[in-house]
């Protein structure tokens, strides 16, 4: 959650600054090539220019730690549905592209940034989904909202199967998206679990041991986790039992020593997944 916080702040500055690229930037270029260019601001600036400014002010808050990885991650499902509204009113400002009511040819800017935000900023699939459904009803919103069209929109139901072909379905590809990557995150956070521990760093590994940096999720306490993975000790059961006999008797053997210049083995064992695991103290003795 706290690299998901961080990473939106990166999301927010960057939106911002190409927020501003494409809309002032372009007419920056088109004026000095000598083009006239309307320079006053419409109502799709105005909302683009908001959504840019929150983009800033999620980046701020992201790099002050303003607001817990929690809080943080429920700003950024607000940014996400703002900045869904934002791209839809620039594009239906004006009303419907004409070439899209018969042909779809025509695919809302929306859509990429409601498939492309949960692989951004992950978030459990049915914040996800919530958050994606109120971001796929901007392109209908910004509709209704046209001065070009006012309250009334001609054919609804062409206008009703484009969005559902297009934002909504997108909408569905995202939560699909969250699903996929939620999964992803719990199988890596267990698969980094021993016990009470958490592995931090690989700091060595050689034949078939790893030594890793890890800390207690409670306590804060460091250690010095040294693993022998079970996968790579074969299907020998005669190779499997040396290697547990070779295992306690090295856990046995330094638990015994007593030196300031040792480390302080008060623990060993075999985790859930077969693996062989031998906690020590003192981790930043080790090289």
């Amino acid at each position: 959650m706290a690299e998901a916080s961080w990473r939106l702040g990166w999301l927010g500055l960057v939106y911002a600054c190409g927020s501003i690229a494409a809309n002032y930037g372009r007419r920056a270029l088109l004026a000095l090539a000598g083009f006239g260019v309307d320079w006053r601001f419409h109502g799709s600036d105005v909302l683009g220019a908001t959504a840019a400014v929150m983009g800033i002010a999620v980046f701020v808050v992201s790099r002050r730690r303003c607001l817990s990885p929690t809080r943080m991650l429920h700003l950024g499902l607000v940014f996400q549905v703002a900045v869904a509204f934002a791209l839809a009113a620039r594009e239906f400002w004006e009303g419907f592209p004409p070439i899209a009511v018969g042909s779809f040819l025509f695919v809302p800017a929306e859509c990429g940034w409601i498939v492309t935000y949960p692989l951004a900023v992950p978030n459990t699939p049915n914040k996800v989904l919530i958050a994606s459904l109120l971001a796929a009803s901007m392109g209908p919103a910004a509709l209704a909202l046209s001065p070009a069209r006012g309250t009334t929109i001609d054919r609804p139901l062409v206008y009703a199967a484009y969005f559902l072909a297009t934002n909504y379905l997108c909408a569905v590809i995202a939560y699909a998206v969250a699903c996929i990557v939620h999964r992803f995150s719990i199988r890596l956070t267990h698969a980094r679990d021993i016990g009470s521990y958490e592995l931090i760093e690989r700091l060595g590994a050689g034949g078939m041991g790893e030594v890793w940096r890890a800390k207690h999720r409670l306590l804060a306490r460091p250690a010095a986790i040294k693993l022998i993975r079970r996968d790579l000790l074969g299907a020998s059961e005669r190779v499997r039992d040396a290697v547990v006999r070779r295992f306690e008797r090295e856990a046995h053997d330094t638990a015994a020593l007593e030196s300031i210049h040792t480390i302080d083995v008060y623990d060993f064992g075999i985790t859930e997944h077969g693996d062989f695991a031998r906690f020590n103290r003192k981790p930043l003795s080790i090289t």
